[in-house]
């Protein structure tokens, strides 16, 4: 099982905002349409998601959440 299943849009379907990599980008192409700049953006990583006495394959879903943040994160430097 891809650890990033519920985290990440893997291109099946519509490219909903309720996957993180899909919300990330339409988040910062909306803050930089209205003025922002790339290197004034910060970023806070907040974990969230676990559903109580659910787990699905090796992580969870707040953990993949975090994982899908910090290579996003990676990814644009």
């Amino acid at each position: 099982m891809n650890h990033f299943q519920l985290a990440r849009w893997n291109g099946e379907g519509l490219a909903s905002p309720k996957y993180g990599n899909i919300a990330v980008k339409k988040l910062t192409e909306r803050m930089l349409s209205r003025g922002s700049k790339n290197q004034n953006l910060k970023v806070k990583i907040f974990a969230g998601g676990t559903v109580i006495g659910k787990s699905s394959g090796k992580f969870t879903i707040d953990e993949r959440n975090i994982i899908l943040a910090t290579d996003m994160l990676s990814e644009k430097n």
